[in-house]
């Protein structure tokens, strides 16, 4: 079957002119719409943005506060440990031979004595050097078996035994070595 369009050809050309342009606008104002949505949805978050920056800012400038305090609690802290450390310093050998003098005689048997005790210190360390004397041989190795057992005592030496007899007691004499550490 064969169609005929009796419609003046004219008429058709403004149909279409008119539907491209009803299309062209559509599209325009879909496209105005997307452009309008876009700019409201970038204007609210810009919004949102500064308000959150604002917030930020008066909160960074309350913390700025307590960062100066905190700061200047650091600066007290270290000028206390600074102290601290001075004072050790000062007292970290201060002790030391107290300590070693109480060790030394608290453990001393009665028949036992010094005719000469040499030091000399390094650090927290003493090189202890001791002429003893003793009445009791018996008491001597006692003495140095505590000395070894004992654990700030290190190293010991223990030289020639030198015998006087006498007249009512023997008397034994011997040098002595050790290294003395106070911890």
């Amino acid at each position: 079957m064969i169609k005929i369009n009796l419609t003046p050809k004219e008429y058709i050309d403004r149909m279409e002119r008119s539907i491209l342009i009803a299309k062209i606008a559509l599209g325009g104002f879909v496209f105005a719409g997307i452009i309008l949505s876009l700019s409201i949805w970038q204007f609210t978050r810009a919004t949102a943005l500064e308000i959150e920056l604002s917030s930020k800012n008066l909160e960074y400038n309350n913390l700025k506060e307590d960062v100066k305090k905190a700061e200047e609690i650091k600066a007290q802290i270290n000028e206390i440990n600074n102290y601290i450390s001075a004072i050790e310093k000062i007292t970290k050998g201060r002790y030391l031979y107290v300590a070693f003098m109480q060790d030394l005689n608290n453990n001393l048997p009665e028949t036992m004595w010094f005719t000469g005790v040499q030091t000399k210190g390094s650090g927290e360390n003493l090189q202890v050097n001791i002429n003893l004397n003793s009445n009791s041989l018996y008491d001597v190795a006692w003495w140095i078996s505590f000395l070894e057992k004992n654990e700030r005592t290190k190293d010991i030496s223990v030289g020639n035994i030198n015998v006087s007899e006498g007249a009512q007691t023997n008397v034994y004499s011997l040098p002595l070595g050790f290294s003395y550490a106070y911890r």
